[in-house]
């Protein structure tokens, strides 16, 4: 990563008021990177006095923590990869689960979707689809716009998003990737 120029910083407050507990959540971002970034919202929680509400837990939802998990990602050198995914999905106790995945998992089954896999693999080749949201996976994806991706939640419940992640088709020589 080497040139990661901007922080951020997850924190609470609780405070007791009444019969009621409110905690806070503050999220700061700071750094160089970050003149790309659209401001982020200061959000004003506003909770419910009606009794129906009173004995439950309000949560204010902020895009502030999705925006925080979003520069977590664009700072990680991780990508993310589909097998691996559906892997830990599966039973540890499943027979033949690793086998089903092999035989979905190939360039003859994905040919229909990209047609060159035929010209280019004649005999069945293992793949992995694998995506990135960090700056580093952009950059060397080639892609126009390597920034961080943002989330914004606008009045009328619509959501605006700014996503920024590349994926790429992998194909594997050995029986296992």
């Amino acid at each position: 990563m080497g040139d990661v120029s901007a922080t951020s910083s997850l924190s609470e407050t609780m405070t007791l008021s009444g019969d009621h507990i409110h905690v806070n959540y503050v999220t700061e971002f700071e750094g160089n990177d970050l003149n790309v970034v659209k401001k982020m919202r200061t959000i004003k929680p506003k909770f419910s006095d009606e009794s129906n509400f009173m004995r439950d837990v309000q949560v204010t939802m902020d895009e502030n923590y999705l925006n925080h998990m979003l520069f977590q990602l664009f700072y990680k050198e991780k990508t993310y990869s589909l097998c691996e995914a559906i892997l830990s999905l599966i039973p540890e106790k499943f027979i033949g689960g690793a086998a089903a995945l092999k035989t979905v998992m190939n360039t003859k089954v994905w040919a229909f979707l990209f047609k060159d896999l035929n010209d280019d693999y004649p005999m069945p080749k293992p793949i992995d689809f694998r995506c990135g949201f960090s700056k580093d996976y952009l950059t060397k994806g080639h892609l126009s716009d390597n920034k961080i991706s943002q989330v914004f939640l606008r009045e009328g419940n619509k959501v605006d998003l700014d996503l920024h992640f590349g994926c790429g088709l992998f194909t594997y020589d050995g029986l296992s990737a």
